[in-house]
């Protein structure tokens, strides 16, 4: 199954080799768009391992696994959202608006907390998700 999702200016074709509805739940959250060429691909199939490949001649990410559909496996929503957000990150380095990457989760008092960096730091969507858990308020 094909899909072109827009983020900002940046279309991706979403190719998904076997059918998932945590991918599909996921990618019901972006604009879909008619156009049917896109600045990149992101390709999720099954496989015996687990692995990303990030192919930058062809703009294509191959993002492959056991279990691209197991609902028990809350960290797999996160994983693919990070996978979609940072390639077009990458993508956008060329284009007139950059894309920033960032969580944020609501303080239990009503404040936003927002969790960036350069780029070097991990932990920043794990931390606001704990909070977000907690205050039952979250931003992606």
């Amino acid at each position: 199954m094909i899909k072109y999702i827009q983020i900002g200016l940046i279309v991706l074709k979403i190719d998904i080799k076997k059918k998932s509805e945590v991918i599909n739940n996921i990618l019901k959250s972006f604009k879909m768009t008619p156009v049917k060429k896109g600045d990149g691909v992101i390709v999720f199939k099954e496989a015996k391992k687990r692995s990303i490949k990030t192919d930058f001649k062809n703009r294509s990410v191959e993002v492959a696994g056991p279990a691209l559909d197991d609902w028990s496996d809350h960290l797999l929503p996160i994983m693919i959202m990070q996978i979609i957000f940072r390639f077009a990150d990458l993508l956008s380095a060329g284009k007139p608006q950059l894309l920033l990457h960032a969580s944020t989760a609501i303080w239990s008092e009503g404040k936003a907390i927002l969790f960036g960096d350069d780029g070097t730091n991990v932990g920043k969507t794990t931390a606001s998700i704990e909070l977000g858990l907690k205050s039952k308020g979250y931003v992606s």
